[in-house]
């Protein structure tokens, strides 16, 4: 009773779904990054050197869609506070004859429904990565109801050097 069930937006005849369970199989340094979770479970996107997927060739390549809202922020972590693959709940990935609601001005939409305490039941989970040019990253969510109050609580920590020139925080002619 009142748990409805997470589904994704209107599917587009080239889209594939994109499942909590599904991101969950990938590698711990895909779970934690957008791009990558994308380029992983998704086909016909790129991730390209600049950290955008590109779908199709576009330089403008995903319009992101959050529990129905549009974002023109760009989701990649270096540039943005970002979006992590944990909130997902579901996300239909389109990438090409998407509905007439999402406009032509982009080689994709990812429309997202994030996670519910509702379905959550009072569990969670953490992940943490690292990897080269000084990445690091430490996730973690949990969620649940109690008393008629669902809650969904998620927090996140990201560090790179990989845009540094040269790579040293010390370096004070930079």
């Amino acid at each position: 009773a009142g748990e409805g069930q997470a589904l994704p937006g209107t599917h587009s005849p080239s889209s594939t779904v994109l499942t909590n369970a599904r991101i969950a199989e990938l590698t711990p340094d895909h779970q934690a990054n957008l791009p990558e979770a994308l380029v992983t479970a998704a086909p016909g996107m790129i991730r390209g050197h600049d950290d955008f997927v590109h779908v199709r060739g576009h330089e403008v390549a995903l319009n992101p869609v959050i529990n129905g809202v549009s974002f023109w922020e760009n989701a990649h972590v270096p540039f943005s506070a970002g979006l992590s693959p944990m909130v997902i709940d579901s996300a239909n990935v389109m990438t090409g004859g998407f509905p007439a609601e999402f406009g032509n001005r982009f080689g994709g939409v990812i429309d997202i429904v994030t996670k519910s305490g509702l379905r959550m039941r009072n569990s969670g989970s953490a992940a943490f990565s690292g990897g080269e040019a000084g990445r690091r990253s430490m996730l973690a969510d949990f969620g649940g109801r109690r008393r008629g109050l669902a809650y969904y609580l998620f927090g996140s920590a990201f560090e790179s050097d990989r845009f540094l020139s040269p790579p040293a925080a010390e370096a004070i002619h930079d």
